[in-house]
């Protein structure tokens, strides 16, 4: 977190006592759950207290979200019968060094859309539900496309993310050309050590090797599933929350994303990608 800590200031006075405040509730290595292309949705706030199956699953102690295209609305996020989240407060943020920002069309469909520039967000988030109880959790929002946040801060910096949450990220007419799922090769370098994810996979061998030869030209590093939950349909798709370790047969990711995606229209084959 020393990273995020040295890269990320209030731009307004109020912003930064908002950080500071982020900063000293949490532990010097705190858990973070990563959701890529969250758009508006915080689903991930509410899947560890809403289903009892994930109780031993660590809750992460962080949020960041990512998405290019803004859809955040300055009040209610989500209502329903049974539940209700909100933007309680939105601080913006600034960097103290450069990062590179790039919306690449290879990755993003919709590129043309998005702001010229980075933006990062620290969000309270209120929720109010009948299973889930209130309560309130910050969320680092960073107007970013997936792969540009992953490769920047994971793949250059060293970010570490314990969780990654992974739901209808928008391949094809949403706005995400390339799938997050080419991002699983690298989970044993980010220190991801739960996947909640529906079972959609789109492995893309030239996209993997363009990675792996820019931060791991000795190959992507193996880790394999050691449990798996199912937590049934989330917004319209099967969801399971897979337990990470690091591993070390050939073909991992074959097995992997074979298990991932078993009974789905996603099913793939057990041929191992290759990157090199």
């Amino acid at each position: 977190m020393d990273m995020l800590q040295r890269l990320l200031t209030g731009a307004t006075a109020s912003a930064g006592k908002a950080l500071e405040r982020l900063w000293s509730g949490l532990p010097g290595e705190p858990s973070i759950c990563w959701y890529p292309s969250a758009g508006n949705c915080f689903r991930d706030l509410l899947v560890w207290r809403h289903y009892p199956v994930l109780r031993e699953a660590p809750e992460p102690q962080l949020y960041i979200h990512t998405d290019y295209i803004d859809g955040l609305p300055d009040q209610d996020e989500y209502r329903d019968r049974h539940t209700r989240v909100s933007v309680a407060a939105r601080h913006p943020l600034a960097l103290n060094e450069p990062i590179r920002y790039r919306v690449d069309p290879a990755y993003a469909s919709l590129a043309g859309l998005a702001p010229n520039q980075l933006g990062v967000e620290l969000l309270e988030i209120h929720v109010q539900s009948d299973s889930a109880g209130e309560f309130r959790r910050p969320v680092l929002y960073f107007h970013m496309e997936n792969f540009n946040w992953f490769e920047e801060f994971v793949l250059a910096r060293g970010l570490r993310i314990s969780h990654l949450f992974k739901l209808r990220e928008g391949c094809g007419f949403g706005g995400a050309r390339a799938s997050v799922s080419n991002l699983y090769p690298f989970l044993a370098r980010a220190g991801c050590r739960w996947l909640i994810a529906d079972q959609e996979v789109h492995l893309d061998q030239h996209l993997g090797r363009r990675l792996t030869g820019r931060h791991s030209p000795s190959g992507p590093e193996p880790w394999q599933i050691t449990r798996t939950i199912r937590l049934g349909e989330l917004s319209g798709m099967e969801v399971q929350a897979h337990q990470l370790e690091p591993g070390k047969q050939t073909d991992w990711l074959s097995r992997a994303t074979e298990r991932i995606t078993r009974g789905s229209p996603w099913a793939v084959s057990a041929s191992q990608p290759d990157y090199s």
